[in-house]
């Protein structure tokens, strides 16, 4: 059975508990409280002198310079962004260089079948034509895009072997094709035709 409760224990450890909860001082205000936690967003980053600031500044733009003089192909490769260094990158850009695709020309003919559509009477058979065509590409430069990527990832097993196949390959073929070669970045260093080394 349990025991009945006292109510004088009640009442003095009431009595105990309020005043160990006596304030000392005011409750701050709330924009003091506020004041006081604010802490900086990056710990330890201080207000930078114009000084460093401007050498950041040309740091940065040198680094940039570079990186785009490499995708030119008028400075070394190690300037060339991360997902485009290394023999593996090099060779699947080669690779796809040196031949026609039709995915290379998917966004214009897309782009002009588009238009058609704004021109050719509304309810006719005839602007289904110009949808027909959009999907007709669409879908070929896909499974073209499909296709070269196995043949280029079977190729680097080839060239390279032991070497794993970086990260992204598909999507890094897949926007490389759908370029038009003159936009193309970095610049292509084969010609078309031509046979890799």
């Amino acid at each position: 059975m349990s025991e009945p409760i006292n109510n004088n224990d009640q009442e003095h450890g009431s009595t105990k508990n309020r005043e160990a909860r006596q304030k000392s001082k005011p409750t701050p205000k709330r924009r003091d409280a506020q004041k006081r936690n604010e802490r900086p967003l990056v710990v330890g980053n201080r207000k930078l002198t114009k000084e460093e600031k401007a050498e950041r500044k040309k740091k940065r733009n040198e680094v940039l310079n570079k990186q785009r003089l490499a995708m030119d192909g008028k400075a070394p490769e190690r300037y060339l962004p991360e997902r485009d260094q290394g023999p593996l990158r090099k060779a699947t850009r080669d690779m796809i260089d040196t031949r026609w695709t039709l995915s290379e020309f998917l966004v214009p003919i897309m782009f002009v079948a588009f238009i058609a559509t704004f021109f050719l009477p509304r309810g006719g058979k005839l602007a289904f034509i110009p949808l027909g065509i959009i999907y007709a590409i669409f879908f070929s430069a896909m499974l073209e895009m499909f296709i070269t990527n196995r043949q280029i990832k079977s190729k680097l097993a080839e060239l390279f072997p032991g070497r794993p196949i970086p990260a992204g390959q598909g999507m890094y073929v897949a926007s490389r094709m759908m370029q038009l070669r003159p936009w193309r970045q970095p610049k292509p260093g084969i010609k078309r035709g031509e046979s890799i080394r």
